[in-house]
């Protein structure tokens, strides 16, 4: 399922380098569309993107999404390890 989760993140905390949503809305707003697939029995693979595709720095990962969506829906939510399209 592809969604738009491009949200807006506080400053990374100066003691543990974790960032959190500041603004959910986007989130919340797909949550009746991935209860109803998840009600129906689907598993899902949610894809998203923020900023652009080659940048593979760490203060670009979609862990502080990850995390809010899994409080939001109150399951696991697990982040892909390798999340780069490759063309075979």
């Amino acid at each position: 399922m592809r969604l738009d989760f491009n949200v807006s993140t506080e400053r990374p905390d100066a003691a543990t380098g974790q960032r959190r949503v500041e603004d959910d809305n986007r989130i919340v707003e797909s949550l009746p569309t991935i209860k109803y697939a998840l009600e129906k029995g689907a598993r899902l693979v949610l894809a998203s993107t923020w900023v652009a595709l080659t940048v593979t720095q760490s203060r670009y990962s979609m862990e502080p999404v990850a995390s809010r969506l899994a409080v939001l829906l109150g399951i696991e939510v697990t982040l892909a390890d390798d999340w780069r399209w490759r063309r075979n």
